[in-house]
């Protein structure tokens, strides 16, 4: 919700969501592949947000707060607020998700080809809510199938050889993007020190964005693009 009720709403400052979400997903596949990608295959679709309503409609000025399902009462009577408040202090107010100005996709679909013959499949939904959050991915190799969902902070390794099925239980912190924020800052200051080196690289930012323009225009007109 927050995509379409807060600031990230806008389109033209944040590039929409396969840059401001797909890129954090692109760094970890890239690195899962150990390759570089050449090409991508995307698509979306806005079917639940987006509508007719001004783009500078609040839900404190709007009369169909008692049969909108994202309106503050009825996001209150649920006990979930689907996200519609993050990065504000206001949890009773908050801009209409149902606005003309939205060009956010809530849903949208990759295929990525890498120069080493693996290909990816990647899939963003921004309407699952509660236990059906997921964010992680499924790693198939010759020996092992490897599975990893960020939301349960489990990764298991399922061994295609023999009956052997691992589970691992990983701790993560409460906030800050599960601790990442910590471990992101004390390594940017280690390098300013010159007592580390960066783990990725510009080259490695940049190329996350590429693949998340291409798949933005390979969306808009229905072509593979190369990245």
């Amino acid at each position: 919700g927050v995509y379409f009720g807060q600031w990230y709403r806008n389109h033209d400052q944040t590039g929409g969501l396969w840059l401001q979400k797909a890129t954090h997903d692109f760094d970890c596949i890239n690195l899962l592949a150990g390759s570089r990608p050449v090409g991508v295959a995307a698509m979306e679709s806005r079917r639940v947000y987006g509508g007719e309503k001004p783009h500078d409609l609040r839900c404190s000025a709007c009369d169909e707060t008692e049969t909108c399902p994202e309106s503050p009462q009825n996001l209150a009577r649920r006990g979930d607020d689907g996200g519609m408040y993050q990065d504000s202090d206001d949890r009773t107010d908050h801009w209409c998700a149902f606005s003309r100005e939205i060009r956010n996709h809530d849903a949208g679909s990759a295929l990525i080809m890498y120069e080493n013959g693996i290909h990816a499949s990647y899939s963003q939904n921004f309407l699952s809510r509660r236990a059906a959050y997921r964010r992680g991915a499924t790693v198939v190799g010759y020996e092992a199938t490897l599975e990893f969902d960020l939301a349960a902070s489990e990764i298991r390794i399922i061994h295609h050889r023999s009956e052997n099925v691992e589970q691992l239980r990983v701790d993560i912190e409460d906030d800050g993007h599960a601790g990442g924020d910590l471990i992101l800052a004390e390594g940017f200051l280690d390098l300013v020190k010159g007592h580390a080196r960066p783990n990725a690289s510009l080259r490695d930012g940049l190329l996350s964005a590429a693949m998340c323009l291409a798949a933005r225009e390979s969306a808009r007109t229905k072509t593979f693009q190369p990245v």
